[in-house]
């Protein structure tokens, strides 16, 4: 895999795990979610690291090969996922 794909890959799994979480983080009659906390909490931090990475190699190959609207694109989406994914971990602990 080149370096330059991994932006893409982190942006689909970012994708991907962002529609995971809250799948497996609704909890039913008796409180049990889907995959227990820790493994949630996992995902989630896997998830916004590698959106994390992803936009920070998008960013990176922006400076060194020039502006594109792709390369633009993917670093302001695989930001604002990480982020995102930030926020859903944080929500994810009980109070």
């Amino acid at each position: 895999m080149a370096i330059k794909n991994f932006p893409v890959l982190a942006l689909a799994l970012a994708v991907f795990v962002q529609l995971l979480l809250p799948l497996a983080s609704v909890p039913d009659s008796q409180g049990d979610t889907l995959l227990p906390l820790l493994t949630l909490l996992v995902i989630a931090e896997f998830g916004f690291v590698v959106a994390l990475i992803g936009a920070y190699v998008a960013a990176m190959q922006q400076l060194r090969s020039g502006f594109s609207a792709t390369g633009a694109t993917l670093t302001l989406l695989c930001a604002v996922l990480a982020v995102s994914l930030l926020l859903q971990g944080i929500e994810l602990w009980p109070v």
